[in-house]
């Protein structure tokens, strides 16, 4: 499926950089459970004629800054970060 995307995403790219379409710039989201998977796009997508700009975004491990979910780790964490959104402490 990945490849699909990132295949149309480039002949998107390619027809309107040929003036084949109006060129605007595809704007791609992307979401991966890890940064290895991130890379991976990246590499392929960079591979094409269309340059990205890319924005990674970490996991609650690195950057939560809520001090009673930052004290857990792991599957606690995640649900002590799921608790202070719902209760919109967050």
């Amino acid at each position: 499926h990945r490849q699909q995307v990132v295949e149309a995403a480039k002949t998107s790219w390619e027809a309107q950089a040929e003036g084949k379409g109006s060129l605007q710039v595809p704007r791609i989201f992307y979401s991966s459970r890890t940064h290895t998977q991130l890379k991976q796009v990246m590499k392929e997508l960079k591979g094409t004629s269309y340059k990205p700009f890319s924005v990674m975004l970490g996991s609650r491990q690195h950057f939560c800054l809520h001090s009673s979910v930052q004290r857990h780790s792991g599957a606690r964490q995640n649900a002590m970060c799921r608790r202070v959104v719902d209760e919109h402490r967050c």
